[in-house]
């Protein structure tokens, strides 16, 4: 377990490599992407209202997909966190955010992408992608992210603006990408399957290379 104190974040976050597969040719070379799967260890986040599906469980399998065809468009892609680096932890805490800052501010990346599950106290009805930031630097491209994912999915909703303290890091566009409600039968029941995760990395993909071009 290595050292997490303020100079061995440093070191922490040079132990990811950067991964991509080396072609001139492809979309997304020479770009760097940082994918953040959100929660994780001792860290849950939300539950599935039906299945209890673990939030961190669908973070991670959505980011690994993200990785996977984000490397085969040419960028290289520094993952905050993975199985390897979850055993690395034990299992039993979660990464904290100044760790995850360590890993985003040592990438240089183009852009990061922070990958979470939504839920909604107060409707069951509410369901679709929804994209979070934090600087109006970026609204452009937070805007299109979220009007894509609505026309794709039949869906209305808006993006949100706050400080959320992921996106806090690096001078890269960040955003957070809610790729669904917990709270909503229909989203749960999807987002469990690898064919609408793959619907959703792909549309993201897509996106991504139209701003990163």
């Amino acid at each position: 377990m290595p050292d997490l104190g303020i100079n061995g974040l440093k070191l922490f976050s040079k132990s990811l490599p950067k991964t991509s597969y080396a072609n001139e040719n492809l979309p997304l070379s020479g770009k760097t992407i940082v994918v953040d799967a959100g929660h994780g260890g001792s860290d849950s986040g939300t539950l599935g209202l039906m299945t209890g599906i673990r939030e961190d469980v669908l973070n991670l399998e959505i980011a690994t997909l993200l990785e996977s065809n984000l490397k085969k468009m040419g960028a290289s892609v520094v993952m905050t966190r993975t199985k390897e680096i979850t055993e690395a932890l034990r299992n039993e805490r979660k990464l904290s955010f100044e760790e995850r800052g360590a890993i985003i501010e040592g990438s240089d990346a183009d852009m990061m992408l922070s990958i979470h599950q939504n839920f909604n106290e107060d409707s069951s009805k509410i369901k679709g992608v929804q994209i979070l930031l934090r600087d109006k630097e970026y609204l452009d491209i937070a805007t299109q992210f979220q009007n894509t994912f609505n026309n794709a999915l039949g869906t209305r909703l808006n993006i949100i603006k706050d400080q959320y303290a992921v996106l806090s890091f690096g001078n890269q566009p960040s955003f957070i990408i809610e790729c669904g409600f917990l709270s909503n039968a229909e989203d749960e029941t999807n987002l469990q399957t690898k064919e609408y995760q793959e619907k959703l990395v792909d549309i993201l993909c897509d996106e991504i290379q139209k701003q990163l071009k």
